[in-house]
């Protein structure tokens, strides 16, 4: 089966709780998430000492128990030696902290990610909540979306048990040596501060999390703790590296499907965004509302946290053509920003 000039693979999808043998010594798992896309893959890898798990789904307790049925199953010979996180986003390392408490293994995460979880998942101990009011605002929310947006500021911690209170740090082309082969790892931005993947040159191999999948672009959003900030910058730019790596090698990606055609995945990728922003720029020949621009993209109604989402990935596209200097940012009389393309005319 072929999608934007990729091949899939043949491995086998594996239910919840069981595994698929991608090569000797990786092993491909499927948890389930309450939210689209009702999945994470995570992976298992084996070294002669034990195991790693690269990445955990959420904190639930049905998460719980698969891993409880796997580790019962493979772990009876070797322990788990080591839990790795991709970032800091809870259906990947929801269950790192449980995990490496119950095994006393040890946690590998990038030092951004580490510490922004940190901030993130201790939550706002403040009763005064006028950033995230003003943010919002400024995006143009009425009172009931902005309602909704605070009131769920802070919900992923539910779903993420107390991460370990020491790891190890990742770093771009660190190699971490797992079964007698080499996984480098290779640091992006934009999806996440620091996000980490991890790539085999013996089994021609990568860890993509969710830096690259298959069908849909991994979200890229502006959020109220850097509101001035360009993911959408930093990710196309992260995206470069990864045509250094071979074109016929298997992406294993943390949502969808494995598959072969990196490259060709990778310019889907951009030429994607670049519409987006095409789209947007002739839309701001008139002065338009963060939230204006959400139709712009989407061109369909969203509503819960898709558009949440969708709130913060119309801001990093907006972002990323105001720092290109093609758009300016001003006040209306209400306060909120308005977004308006730079004339080119003297």
């Amino acid at each position: 089966m072929s999608d934007y000039s990729i091949e899939y693979s043949e491995l086998a999808i594996p239910e919840p709780g069981d595994l698929t043998e991608v090569a000797t010594g990786v092993y491909w798992i499927r948890m389930p998430v309450p939210f689209h896309p009702k999945h994470i893959n995570v992976y298992l890898l084996q070294d002669e000492k034990g195991w790693y798990i690269v990445d955990t789904g959420i904190g639930s307790q049905e998460t719980r128990d698969c891993w409880q049925q796997i580790c019962d199953r493979m772990m009876q010979e070797k322990p788990l030696i080591g839990v790795i996180a991709t970032h800091l986003h809870p259906d990947h390392l929801g269950l790192a902290g449980w995990l490496c408490d119950k095994y006393r293994a040890s946690f590998y995460i990038s030092q951004r990610e580490y510490l922004t979880a940190r901030a993130l998942f201790k939550g706002n101990n403040r009763e005064d909540n006028w950033e995230l009011i003003q943010f919002y605002h400024r995006c143009g929310l009425n009172e009931e979306q902005m309602e909704d947006f605070i009131k769920n500021t802070g919900s992923l911690s539910k779903i993420t048990a107390p991460l370990p209170i020491s790891y190890e740090r990742l770093s771009e082309a660190q190699e971490l040596i797992i079964g007698g082969r080499h996984w480098k790892i290779i640091i992006s931005h934009g999806h996440s501060p620091e996000h980490a993947c991890l790539y085999c040159p013996e089994l021609n191999m990568l860890l993509s999390g969710d830096q690259i999948l298959p069908k849909i672009s991994p979200n890229i959003s502006v959020q109220s703790l850097e509101p001035n900030q360009s993911p959408l910058s930093e990710y196309l730019i992260s995206m470069e590296k990864f045509f250094d790596l071979p074109e016929d090698c298997l992406v294993l990606p943390s949502h969808g499907d494995p598959f072969y055609g990196l490259h060709s995945r990778l310019n889907q990728l951009k030429q994607g965004h670049h519409r987006d922003l095409e789209g947007l720029l002739e839309a701001c020949e008139q002065p338009l509302r963060a939230v204006d621009t959400i139709e712009v993209i989407y061109k369909r109604e969203l509503k819960g946290i898709q558009f949440r989402l969708a709130m913060g990935e119309a801001l990093a596209h907006l972002n990323h053509l105001w720092k290109q200097g093609l758009i300016r940012r001003d006040y209306d009389d209400e306060g909120c920003y308005r977004y308006q393309k730079v004339s080119s005319e003297p």
